[in-house]
């Protein structure tokens, strides 16, 4: 039988490429397993499986290569006329499977296909004690996740009867990698593609009362056809000695040499504690901040360790509305530019936002271009959301009477939304800004793009192509002059930015399964913040010295950015505290690196972060006693609610 080994992994599969197996240290793979799967849809049956158990082919080795072929495929006891090869090799000890898909059949799309299709039923240690890390916001660590995935049961929209199943799409999930810690091996699977196509991760438990088993695997979206032939992207395996560091080595190895190189970071972004965030005009009308205060709210800022402003609203239609056109007046667009250019000879700076997601449909731009630059579903609708802030009014924010903004989701696919884009930074760089800002654009939020008009065509997965092409060009517009920045924390756009306004996850510690380590550790030089501590609520200071702990920088956004910081004095004096412990530790949590490598085992509500120097000869451990007590921690007594600082040589 056709076998190939990697590492502590084996594939092997019989000569008519039906029945196939993994099998490595630990490993058991569950009975009746398929190692692939296929989504077909006729216009009637949009969901029609086709399993790699229901299949014949013929499989071979040719060398060090797998090759398994198929020359039709078999779904709801109709044979197809869709052929589908797939590659498996041993590159760099993972296993890695990519494959070609040609679809002759009239009728048929080929919707998804994921492939390899893990599914086990055992792993090297005890299912209680394996953990599973998935890329949700900045990482989740799942414990127990043969149970504990049962936490994302749809109850009743989804097929949970036989399995239970966390969904991301990436790049929304902040990486393309996910692993399960088991005894003394880690499990790996990440998506190695270096041009970024979209795809869903899935992780998947046995519904209640089941055959307990785990499975894992990224769904490919090829979406192709009748005469199309699509080809999938890279899914590597592996079964290795280590732990959930070692796949995220692994991942970050592979991104080195695809996509990622550090962004050069400006001097106060590296050493900024963070900013406030505020909206100058409402959506509904009132003014929160004229341009002549941001001086003082500068100042007000300052005194707590946060120098930067970062602005919304500051056209004349206020926060959301108007875009892409941002009207405003001669007399408000001299003022803007005159104080922000004060707040900067202050010793301040500015950072000022368009918006890279939305379209509103009562413009005149969203009149004429809207429906042709927006993305539609499969069945030929705009999609759209309605985003409303309402500080009183009990029907606005229910949207009862629909007097809410409507946005159309515009398309990267789309050459003249492109253009809009990039267009967008000459228009903020006028105001002589420190940064210009493109928000929403770091992820990939609103579902897939059937507009065949764009450029993507028939390839529903490819906008990510053409997103790159417009942070490349803003990048390169903003020079050595302008930071360029984005909302939604992803790998691939921290590619093109000096810094990332995180938005997915929970911020909050206690949150279950919250890891934000996950995603620090892999992209350390990352610099990225908090969300989520909008006010003093009882506990607020738990956010801060969590978000301080892990090295996230401060969104303040007092009451959802409509006031400054000293209007909640508890806030402002927790946050200049934690600001001064920042700068005290610059050469470890500023200008050296997160590197919890090292990290010991914490007790419960104990949280820490290790970070080395800037030399990389110490190492400094940051702990934050979350308890209500205190606590014995490597011999250092903690107090409730404190933070301990221990420096010793690398």
């Amino acid at each position: 039988m056709p076998s190939i080994h990697c590492m502590n992994l084996t594939f092997t599969i019989d000569e008519n490429a039906g029945a196939a197996c993994f099998c490595g240290m630990g490993y058991q793979q569950s009975p009746g397993a398929s190692f692939w799967r296929m989504l077909l849809d006729d216009g009637f049956y949009i969901e029609m499986p086709a399993l790699s158990l229901e299949q014949i082919g013929h499989a071979s080795m040719h060398g060090d290569e797998m090759v398994i072929a198929y020359d039709h495929i078999e779904a709801r006891g109709k044979s197809l006329d869709i052929r589908l090869t797939i590659r498996v090799q041993c590159i760099s000890n993972l296993l890695s499977f990519t494959a070609e898909i040609t679809n002759h059949e009239k009728n048929i799309r080929v919707n998804e296909f994921a492939c390899p299709f893990i599914q086990v039923s055992e792993l090297n240690g005890s299912r209680e004690n394996d953990r599973l890390y998935l890329p949700d916001g900045l990482g989740l660590r799942v414990p127990d996740p043969w149970n504990n995935l049962r936490t994302w049961h749809s109850q009743y929209m989804d097929g949970d009867e036989t399995e239970v199943v966390r969904s991301m799409y990436y790049p929304e999930a902040s990486m393309a990698w996910m692993a399960v810690e088991s005894g003394d091996q880690v499990l790996y699977i990440g998506r190695h593609d270096p041009q970024i196509h979209g795809t869903v991760m899935q992780a998947g438990c046995s519904s209640y009362g089941k055959d307990p088993h785990l499975s894992l695997r990224f769904v490919h979206l090829p979406m192709a056809l009748e005469g199309e032939t699509v080809s999938i992207p890279p899914v590597c395996v592996g079964l290795l000695p280590g732990n959930w560091m070692t796949a995220s080595r692994i991942y970050r190895e592979w991104a080195d040499k695809a996509f990622f190189t550090p962004a050069k970071t400006q001097k106060w972004i590296r050493y900024m504690n963070g900013w406030q965030r505020l909206i100058m005009r409402s959506q509904y009308g009132d003014d929160y901040y004229r341009p002549e205060d941001l001086p003082a709210l500068y100042e007000e800022g300052a005194r707590h360790g946060i120098n930067n402003l970062f602005l919304f609203g500051w056209w004349d239609t206020g926060m959301d509305n108007s875009y892409p056109e941002y009207p405003i007046s001669e007399s408000r667009a001299k003022a803007l530019k005159e104080n922000i250019a004060k707040v900067r000879a202050m010793g301040g700076h500015v950072i000022l936002v368009c918006n890279a997601n939305f379209i509103d449909a009562d413009t005149e731009y969203g009149r004429k271009y809207g429906q042709s630059r927006t993305q539609l579903d499969r069945r030929g609708h705009a999609r759209f959301r309605k985003c409303c802030y309402s500080p009183i009014s009990a029907t606005r924010s229910m949207k009862m009477f629909s007097d809410s903004p409507f946005f159309l989701y515009p398309c990267s696919g789309s050459a003249q939304w492109r253009k809009t884009l990039i267009s967008q930074c000459d228009m903020l760089k006028a105001y002589e800004p420190d940064c210009i800002f493109y928000d929403c654009y770091g992820i990939e939020p609103n579902g897939f793009c059937f507009n065949p008009d764009h450029e993507h065509g028939n390839r529903v997965d490819q906008e990510w192509l053409y997103k790159r092409g417009v942070l490349q060009a803003v990048k390169d517009s903003c020079g050595q002059d302008y930071v360029f920045a984005t909302e939604q924390v992803t790998d691939i756009a921290a590619a093109y930015t000096q810094f990332i306004h995180g938005c997915r996850g929970s911020f909050e510690p206690g949150s279950p399964y919250l890891f934000p380590h996950m995603f620090r550790q892999t992209f350390p030089e990352v610099i990225t913040t908090n969300r989520g501590a909008r006010d003093s609520r009882p506990g607020f200071e738990r956010n801060l010295r969590f978000s301080f702990v892990m090295g996230l920088r401060y969104d303040v956004e007092i009451f959802r950015c409509r006031r400054g910081v000293e209007s909640e004095p508890s806030y402002a004096e927790e946050i200049g505290n934690l600001n001064a412990l920042r700068q005290k530790y610059a050469d470890y949590m500023i200008e050296g690196q997160f590197d919890v490598s090292d990290m010991p085992s914490l007790p419960d509500q104990v949280y820490g972060a290790q970070y080395l120097s800037a030399d990389r000869r110490r190492k400094l451990t940051v702990l934050w006693n979350g308890a209500l007590q205190a606590v014995n921690v490597l011999g250092r007594v903690i107090p409730a609610n404190g933070i301990d600082f221990s420096e010793v040589p690398v």
